[in-house]
């Protein structure tokens, strides 16, 4: 089944669909928008560029995580921002290749820190400021050997 709002020209501008969804449509009839509810219950906004291709995607989890999803022009997931039920927060950041390439994170503890990794999503570096406020700087080689660290 199928509900849909047209406008003065007859093009479809509002959609409710059989999945639990309510799509929102261009002048030109292509999805632009969707409010709706993933299988698992979930709610889920999604905003899609001229191509039909989700560039923007909000969930909450069940277990009350919420997440947003940044994807390139290719529809390639690039960056991800979530805060976990547990009270932690994460920003990655990925390369064309699908590849993890820098990750920020505070922990529900507090602790924070930073991780750089290089073109195989290896870790390279990390920067760690735990809630007791003492640093930690580490560099890894390719095999993932520490090779620095300071202090």
């Amino acid at each position: 089944r199928r509900f849909e709002v047209v406008d003065e020209a007859g093009k479809t501008r509002i959609g409710l669909w059989a999945r639990p969804a309510l799509v929102l449509m261009d002048a030109a009839g292509n999805p632009r928008a969707s409010l709706s509810v993933r299988p698992d219950g979930g709610p889920q906004l999604s905003l899609l560029d001229a191509a039909g291709r989700p560039r923007v995607e909000l969930s909450v989890l069940l277990d009350g995580s919420s997440i947003m999803m940044l994807s390139d022009a290719a529809g390639k997931l690039r960056t991800s921002l979530s805060v976990r039920s547990d009270g932690s927060s994460n920003l990655g950041l990925v390369d064309a290749a699908r590849k993890i390439r820098a990750a920020l994170a505070v922990t529900s503890d507090g602790d924070a820190g930073l991780s750089l990794y290089d073109a195989v999503g290896k870790g390279r570096a990390a920067l760690v400021v735990p809630s007791d406020g003492r640093p930690e700087l580490v560099l890894f080689d390719a095999t993932g050997k520490e090779i620095w660290k300071a202090p």
